[in-house]
């Protein structure tokens, strides 16, 4: 559950501090198809979602950081917590008004080494579990799917229906600075062996 995920791992320290109200993308945008219907309709004309364009061919791949405009000139995809100049501060209905936190998107999962029907072992997304991303890609056969890290790296769809793991993705303020031990020739940066350090001006060290 995402909202335990960050109530344990925030709430209790003043790290929450150091969080920025960033655009999360849930891309909306329409590659095919009208983007809605009515759930159990067999001839529900079928809708693909703008990744599903940029993640095929997989030799001409084209992940973007950009938040491409949807329907509703890119308001239904930008969700932020309170900032509704850039986004559409969609986030702030939790009571506390605290939650900067989205899920990975289907890009970033390309621009890290994610490629569609080609197994990944080795990057830093590997779980060996299926994860879902907060990227939609279709709507088909009356069953919604996002963007999706397989079992063994690669990236594809998985249903939304289906229990699987997530991936939280948090931004942080412009002021903290992330380093990592460069001595060590063992262990890859942001790895468990070799974590990078979050560290804020004037302010102790910790350990993410």
């Amino acid at each position: 559950n995402l909202q335990n995920w960050f109530d344990s791992t925030f709430t209790n320290n003043n790290f929450i501090e150091k969080l920025s109200d960033v655009i999360w993308c849930n891309d909306k945008s329409l590659y095919l198809g009208k983007g809605f219907g009515v759930s159990g309709d067999q001839n529900l004309e079928s809708s693909y979602y703008g990744f599903r364009d940029r993640v095929y061919p997989t030799n001409n791949a084209k992940p973007t950081l950009i938040c491409p405009k949807d329907a509703n000139n890119g308001n239904l995809s930008k969700n932020t917590l309170k900032d509704n100049i850039y986004g559409n501060a969609s986030l702030n209905q939790d009571l506390n008004n605290k939650y900067m936190i989205g899920l990975i998107t289907g890009d970033e999962v390309m621009y890290a080494g994610g490629v569609s029907g080609a197994e990944n072992m080795t990057y830093h997304l590997f779980t060996n579990f299926d994860t879902i991303s907060m990227t939609p890609f279709a709507f088909a056969s009356t069953y919604a799917s996002v963007a999706c890290i397989k079992e063994n790296g690669s990236i594809g769809y998985c249903y939304a229906k289906d229990d699987k793991t997530i991936h939280p993705s948090i931004a942080l303020i412009p002021e903290v600075e992330v380093t990592y031990d460069k001595n060590d020739t063992t262990n890859k940066p942001g790895t468990a062996g070799n974590p990078y350090i979050v560290t804020v001006p004037n302010e102790n060290q910790g350990q993410s």
